[in-house]
Order: structure tokens, then C-alpha cells, then sequence
């Protein structure tokens, strides 16, 4: 399978989900924005994966290569392929379906726990998910639903938290594929972010919260694998 990831910073790879891709032999491809690359036409993707990034769906001005990831984003809906979006990624669809994005009430930084909503666990994809779990998150921004979604998770910080769209396009708003190594590289960064509030953690917190990875990462592996055996 060909797993194609539109990457927007060079401090928010792919995480965890490399390590999926090969596990199971899967070809993963990228185009690093933030380098000057330009994203493929997209009919040999399988699936288009869309990380986060510290820049906004709404700033085409400072960052021109918006208007072709979108067209991609577009391009691949209208193909049926299927889709995961990421904090950015999952803003980048809701915004291409014709939903709003814009500033969240509050920034949400560091491990909080995320709700599944009864709906999202009668899915093929989130049936046997936890009612809560503890996860990553490093966003500002938010969405409103794109028509025909399903609303998925919430946390009490962020009413929209994660999304199915079409049963094979997925929008998580927290970072499931987060490792140890990008919170380092998030933290270093993203440091002027880190201002005391209730919903930004420490650094020595955020740190610390690196025992629930194996958790959270076990449950993008599956995550992953439903979407890709639809």
C-alpha cells in the first residue's frame, strides 16, 4: 500500500506511524512543505496522511503551498481515498469539506484526556475505544464539523476533537502518533507558546507524561489498520 504524509514542519514527522508503515511493509512517501517540495498529483496514493504544523488553514499569504495541499485534500475526497488528518491535518479537511476553523478559546498543550462519544463507538473504526483517553495535544486552533461528519471525541477544553467523514476520512484534533522524540522537538520549537495557563502544561509535565505513549500508540497501530482494511 502506498501511504503518502504531507508534512508542514520539520519538528512534526510522522512519528509512530513510520514505525507502522513498516511494519507492515507499507511504501511511505512525503512532501516536506517547509522544504519546497511540491505534494504529487495523488491517483497512487491509498492513503493521504496530513500531520499538524504551527501555521493556521487561513494563512495562504505566508504559506502560498496551502492552496495546492488543499487542492490535493480536494482531488483525493473526490477519488474516494482514504484520509487521516492530524491537528492541521484534520483543520485542512474540515476546511476543504466547507467548515470553519478558527481560534480556540484556549491553547491546548501537554497530555489531557479526550472523551469518545457514544456515536464515534459504533464505528468500524473507534467501536472498541476507551470512553476516555489520555493524549497528546499542541493546538490553537479548532474546526466546526464539515456536514455529514461524525462527531467523534471531545475534551474539556475543545468541543471538536475528532471527526469521521465518509466512513474512510478520519480528523483527529490530538496527536495518538505523537514518540518521546517530537515532544522534545515540539517543547524546543514551540517554547514561546508555553505560557502559564490551565490548559498548557509544564515542560517537566509534559515530560513526564511520556508513559502513556505505548497506550496511545497502540491505539493509532489499530486505528490505522481498520482504516486501511475498509
Amino acid at each position: 500500500m502506498h501511504i503518502h504524509c504531507l508534512q508542514h514542519a520539520m519538528f512534526e514527522g510522522p512519528g509512530i506511524i513510520e514505525t507502522w508503515c513498516q511494519t507492515h511493509q507499507h511504501t511511505l512517501t512525503r512532501t516536506r512543505f517547509f522544504a519546497g517540495e511540491v505534494p504529487p498529483a495523488g491517483e497512487d496514493i491509498d492513503l493521504l496522511i496530513i500531520l499538524g504544523g504551527p501555521m493556521g488553514v487561513y494563512e495562504e499569504k505566508a504559506y502560498p503551498w496551502l492552496r495546492d495541499e488543499k487542492k490535493l485534500i480536494d482531488r483525493c475526497g473526490s477519488w474516494n481515498k482514504k484520509m487521516l488528518g492530524i491537528c492541521l491535518g484534520a483543520q485542512l479537511i474540515a476546511n476543504v469539506r466547507g467548515a470553519r476553523v478558527y481560534p480556540n478559546t484556549y491553547k491546548e498543550i501537554g497530555w489531557f484526556p479526550v472523551r469518545f462519544t457514544t456515536e464515534a463507538r459504533r464505528s468500524v473504526i473507534f467501536k472498541d475505544f476507551p470512553d476516555d483517553m489520555t493524549s497528546f495535544h499542541w493546538h490553537g486552533d479548532t474546526f466546526d464539523l464539515p456536514d455529514g461528519a461524525l462527531h467523534c471525541a471531545f475534551s474539556e477544553a475543545c468541543t471538536n476533537q475528532a471527526f469521521l467523514l465518509d466512513d474512510r476520512i478520519i480528523g483527529l484534533q490530538f496527536h495518538l502518533e505523537t514518540t518521546e522524540r517530537l515532544i522534545l522537538d515540539l517543547i524546543g520549537y514551540g517554547k514561546s507558546e508555553l505560557r502559564s495557563s490551565r490548559w498548557i502544561q509544564p515542560v517537566k509535565k509534559m515530560r513526564a507524561g511520556r508513559r502513556h505513549l505505548p497506550v496511545i500508540n497502540r491505539w493509532m497501530f489499530l486505528l490505522l489498520d481498520r482504516l486501511v482494511a475498509l
